[in-house]
C-alpha cells in the first residue's frame, strides 16, 4: 500500500473520530448558549439593584459621618472623666 493511501486512511480515521465528537460539542454549545441567555435576562435586574444600592450610598455615608461624630463626642467625654 502506498504511503499516500496510508495517510488517507489515517486522515479518514481522524475525521471519523472528530465526527463522533461534534454532536457532543454541539450539545455543550447549546447548553452554554442557554446559560448565556439566562444571564442576559438577569443582568438588567442586577443593574437595577446596583443602581438602587448606589442611590443609597450617600445616605449611608451621611449616617456613618453622624456616627463618627457621636463617637468623637463620646470619646471626648470619656477623656474628660
Amino acid at each position: 500500500m502506498s504511503q499516500e493511501a496510508k495517510l488517507l486512511i489515517q486522515e479518514t480515521k481522524i475525521l471519523s473520530q472528530e465526527a463522533k465528537i461534534l454532536p457532543q460539542e454541539a450539545k455543550i454549545l447549546f447548553q452554554e448558549t442557554k446559560l448565556l441567555f439566562q444571564e442576559t435576562k438577569i443582568l438588567p435586574q442586577e443593574t437595577k439593584m446596583l443602581i438602587q444600592e448606589a442611590k443609597l450610598l450617600p445616605q449611608e455615608t451621611k449616617l456613618l459621618i453622624q456616627e463618627a461624630k457621636i463617637l468623637i463626642q463620646e470619646t471626648k467625654l470619656l477623656y474628660l472623666k
